[in-house]
């Protein structure tokens, strides 16, 4: 075996090695009694989910028959206000032990659904989980790999973008790292970097927004970008929260999202569809396809109205780990790209990180193309981003890979 051969290999080992020590880490707080959140398998995790403890999302108009059957199965909920979303979240207690084990929200909703069936109304209810999304998902929520430190650099600079308005929904931002991004990303709060769990090490997501915003400005440096931070440093957040931060943003030109997961029965989840219709038609909303190397349905990027981006690597052959079908829209090479990261620990003369990192995922193809949209709109040959949008997955000359839509060489 040829040396350079048996280098490459160790170092692909290696960083194996410490994706999987960062992932058991990251999904053993998951399943702690620490975290808000459940993770519910079915079926070899075939139709498996993430969703949060003690809450149930249903449409304004059900809350009162869905009272009245948690009332029977003696749960105690308290509905929050409808918002202009028309979707309310029922928090609750927990609810009485099914034998010798707690009950949780899987097992409740099928009797609360058999409940609502019998009831005098004789018409469907709409209830379902707050289900919990990931940045750059696998099954349970995680990008392609760990970051890994980078002593190498990437530089920003151009004129394309100005004028053009693109929300980030994602992580926390850390600013004073990056002074050309904090002049073009606005963002609230500093966000903890070892958190989820805090072990001294940096968690599995933290300064994915930051390395997020790079690949947008990369390809649109005069962007203005809003981070929403919707995704805790280990990447979590809710269906509520992150459709709470669309339509937040629903007149932004472009919305990012690189983030996603799976669903209960692979439905669409009800309040990011709420949300995505109160969004403008001329934005462009884009966002990973996830990197579980499966054609199951992953939300939102399977929503029509969201552009779809899976991850190709450098011979444009799909990416090991990103995930691919017909609802893939299209792709773009997201294999140990380089970008600006925050710097972890601090206050050390030499940190693991730097302020740059290397990472491969999904989560950051969907920046790519969200960058070029961007840019194209700044040239003002495109009356919304949409159209920008369009001039590049619809374009007839482009290469189509099937299960992972239109080659976008960015």
């Amino acid at each position: 075996m040829p040396d350079a051969f048996r280098i490459i290999t160790s170092v692909d080992e290696a960083e194996r090695s410490a994706t999987a020590g960062a992932l058991r880490v990251r999904n053993a707080w998951l399943q702690s009694d620490e975290s808000p959140f459940g993770v519910h398998d079915d079926d070899d995790q075939i139709r498996g989910y993430l969703y949060v403890k003690h809450e149930l999302l249903a449409t304004a108009r059900d809350v009162p028959r869905l009272t009245k059957a948690l009332d029977q199965l003696k749960v105690e909920a308290e509905p929050e206000h409808v918002d202009d979303l028309g979707v309310v979240r029922l928090r609750f207690a927990a609810p009485p032990p099914e034998g010798d084990r707690p009950r949780t929200v899987p097992d409740l909703l099928p009797l609360v659904r058999r409940l609502l069936a019998e009831d005098d109304e004789q018409r469907p209810a709409h209830v379902s989980p707050n289900h919990v999304f990931a940045g750059e998902p696998f099954y349970d929520g995680g990008p392609a790999n760990a970051a890994r430190p980078s002593r190498t650099k990437s530089s920003v600079k151009g004129r394309l973008g100005k004028g053009v308005h693109v929300a980030v929904i994602d992580t926390g931002y850390t600013r004073d790292i990056h002074p050309y991004m904090d002049d073009h990303i606005t963002s609230t709060g500093e966000p903890e970097l070892d958190a989820q769990p805090k072990d001294g090490q940096i968690d599995y997501e933290a300064g994915h927004s930051t390395f997020v915003a790079g690949m947008i400005l990369r390809r649109a440096p005069q962007s203005e970008i809003d981070v929403a931070e919707v995704l805790g440093p280990a990447g979590f957040g809710t269906e509520h929260d992150i459709a709470q931060a669309i339509s937040a943003h629903a007149g932004a030109n472009v919305i990012n999202l690189s983030l996603g997961g799976y669903t209960e029965d692979d439905q669409a989840p009800l309040l990011l569809d709420a949300a995505l219709r109160r969004v403008h038609p001329g934005t462009a909303v884009v966002a990973a396809a996830g990197n579980n190397a499966s054609s199951r349905l992953m939300w939102p990027a399977a929503f029509k109205r969201v552009i779809a981006v899976g991850a190709i690597d450098a011979t444009h052959e799909r990416a090991e780990f990103s995930n691919y079908g017909w609802w893939v829209d299209a792709c773009a090479t997201a294999v140990d790209l380089v970008g600006p990261f925050p710097r972890f620990p601090h206050g050390v003369d030499a940190p693991e990180f730097d302020g740059w990192a290397i990472w491969s995922g999904t989560s950051f193809a969907a920046p790519k193309l969200s960058g070029e949209i961007a840019a194209r709109l700044s040239t003002r040959r495109f009356g919304t981003a949409r159209d920008a949008a369009a001039s590049l997955v619809n374009d007839p000359t482009r290469q189509h890979l099937p299960g992972l839509g239109t080659l976008l060489a960015l």
